[in-house]
């Protein structure tokens, strides 16, 4: 009797289990049904409301919220709290792969973010609104930290509208960066790459106020051929090297002004000596 009982209580058991499967395996409308994408999910949420349905000022709409708090018990052991984890193990030749896909549609004069990341920061530790880890296990393929891309239109449908920045750097009036862009520790074959196909009216504009508008500290400059500096707002006056002739020369207006050559030597036919400005 015990082990037909036992029998029986699994058979239920598994009854259960596979009837809960069943009903996760469904679609779950909560308010009024919105239009799905095409999706081979086992689990869809979807809600579908209007603001006159919110009856509060400020009121926030979720369809799914997690909340975690984590009290520090002086405990010596390290902790790692993710209130959400995703993991993915994909090994495909075609299409796209990624852990978490966010999409947007806007269009009201509201701001929207497909990502949103807050720190209120209050400890003595590190506190970073997006952090990416990447590591390359073999020489073949691409890593790259972070990618952002302009598309034109969506769905097919090309607007030819181009996209504002493509990252930006803001702070409220009281607050304030103390290092805009940092490379930290970092080992590099090169610090920033327009690469030849980049096309552009300025690479690097700087408009504001600074008491030193670019400070190489003792690395070098350099220019590359046919490269000038210009010297006023206007692009009359510029300085520039002539590899033909072998000399610096400055430009008013197009025309030659002064040239410094590079060396000149002494009628005697002894030591190059440098050359005057003329």
């Amino acid at each position: 009797m015990k082990r037909a009982g036992a029998a029986c209580a699994l058979v239920v058991a598994g009854v259960l289990l596979l009837w809960h499967a069943a009903a996760w395996a469904q679609v779950k409308n909560f308010d009024a049904p919105t239009r799905l994408p095409p999706l081979n999910s086992s689990v869809v949420y979807s809600r579908s409301l209007a603001t006159s349905q919110f009856d509060c000022v400020g009121c926030t709409a979720q369809l799914l919220s997690l909340v975690m708090d984590l009290k520090n018990d002086s405990s010596k052991s390290a902790l790692y709290p993710w209130p959400l984890y995703i993991q993915l193990t994909t090994n495909h030749d075609r299409g796209d792969a990624t852990g978490v896909n966010a999409r947007v549609y806007s269009s009201g004069a509201g701001w929207s973010a497909s990502l949103h990341s807050e720190s209120i920061h209050s400890g003595t530790g590190t506190s970073i609104g997006a952090n990416i880890e990447q590591s390359k296990m073999s020489a073949g393929g691409r890593v790259i930290g972070l990618n952002v891309q302009a598309t034109n239109g969506y769905d097919g449908v090309k607007k030819n509208v181009w996209s504002d920045e493509a990252v930006n750097i803001q702070s409220v009036p009281g607050s304030g960066w103390k290092v805009g862009l940092r490379f930290n520790h970092a080992s590099l074959g090169k610090g920033i790459v327009f690469d030849a196909e980049t096309t552009g009216k300025t690479a690097i504009e700087v408009g504001g106020r600074f008491e030193r508008g670019v400070d190489l500290s003792g690395n070098s400059l350099v220019l590359g051929r046919g490269g000038r500096i210009v010297l006023d707002e206007e692009e009359n006056l510029v300085l520039l090297f002539n590899r033909t002739a072998r000399q610096v020369e400055i430009r008013a207006a197009g025309e030659l002004v002064a040239t410094f050559p590079l060396a000149a030597k002494a009628e005697s036919g002894g030591e190059a000596r440098p050359g005057a400005l003329h």
